[in-house]
Parts: C-alpha cells; sequence; structure tokens
C-alpha cells in the first residue's frame, strides 16, 4: 500500500518533520512549522527520558536484587555439594559443580553488562541535540538493555523459585 514499516518511536516521531506532512498541517490550519518542530523536540525528550528511567530502574534491580539472589542461591548449592564431598558420601557432584561454574560465568557476563549499560546511560546523558539523544537511547542505551534482559531471563531460568525476588514468568502466566 506504500506505508511506511517503521519498527521504532525514534524514527516515527522524525516523520513530523518530512515535507509532506508539514504541508498536510499547515494546510489544513492544524499546526505550523514551529509548532510541529516544537512538539518534535518535546516528543524525543520524553523519550529519551523514558528509556533513561527503565535503565536506571533496570540497573537497580540487576545489582541490588537479582546479583544479590543468584549469588546466594550459588552459595548455598556450593554449599551443599561441600556438605556431600564432607560427609563421605560417594555421588557425582560433577553436574552440580558444573552448573555452580555456568551461574557464575552468567553473572559474570550479567554484571559486565551493567558496566556497559550504564556506561552508555552516561554517554547518551551528555548529549545535547535532541534527535542525536534520542537516537543514542534507541541504539547503544535500549539495545543494551535487550541483552541485559536476556542474561536476567537465562538467570531467572536456572535460581530457585525461592530465592528469585520476582514473580516467574510461569507466575505472571499462570498465577495471577
Amino acid at each position: 500500500r506504500g506505508l511506511p514499516n517503521i519498527t521504532n518511536n525514534v524514527d516515527a516521531i522524525a516523520e513530523i518533520l518530512k515535507p509532506e506532512a508539514i504541508e498536510v498541517f499547515e494546510k489544513m490550519n492544524v499546526l505550523t512549522r514551529q509548532e510541529l518542530e516544537a512538539r518534535y523536540n518535546i516528543y524525543l525528550q520524553v523519550y529519551s527520558r523514558q528509556i533513561k528511567m527503565e535503565a536506571t530502574v533496570m540497573l537497580q534491580m540487576a545489582r541490588k536484587d537479582i546479583v544479590p539472589a543468584t549469588l546466594k542461591y550459588v552459595h548455598d548449592v556450593a554449599s551443599t555439594v561441600n556438605e556431600v564431598k564432607e560427609s563421605g558420601v560417594k555421588c557425582p557432584l560433577s553436574r552440580e559443580e558444573e552448573m555452580i561454574a555456568s551461574i557464575m560465568d552468567s553473572v559474570d557476563k550479567f554484571m559486565q553488562t551493567c558496566l556497559v549499560l550504564e556506561r552508555e546511560l552516561k554517554n547518551a546523558h551528555e548529549l545535547t541535540e535532541p534527535f542525536e539523544k534520542a537516537c543514542a537511547y534507541r541504539d547503544k542505551v535500549f539495545a543494551t538493555m535487550k541483552v541485559l534482559r536476556s542474561y536476567g531471563d537465562a538467570l531467572e531460568r536456572v535460581v530457585g523459585k525461592t530465592y528469585w525476588p520476582f514473580a516467574t514468568y510461569e507466575d505472571l502466566l499462570f498465577n495471577i
């Protein structure tokens, strides 16, 4: 049909300043060019602030809730493995040890991604031009948030339910 396939807010907001859009708004006496430019800048600022807030909350949840809960789980599993070894009971524990190593590797990646997100947030915040800033939040901050989310989702799948600090996907789907 000739309609554009716009997949994100920043690109959608930019459409308001296309010459044909300005022409229609002015011709119909809806908004002037200056009013459209003002709305354009406001929409970009709102977008940037929203992503900044979401990323900041995500970092707080990651550092104050997910990492401590995961480390507590690993500590308890490792303590159990050590107690079994010390008891003299002969049973294979290699899978549990591999699981601990795998979780700790995931925690390391999770925490490294937190550092990247923090850096990208700082870089985006320092930009002054609204479109450039919104693009940085979309391309750098939001992209890093998706990576952090994937690591968090992976941890959720392996950390014991009683340790996990938030409602799980299963809880949200079946218990609400």
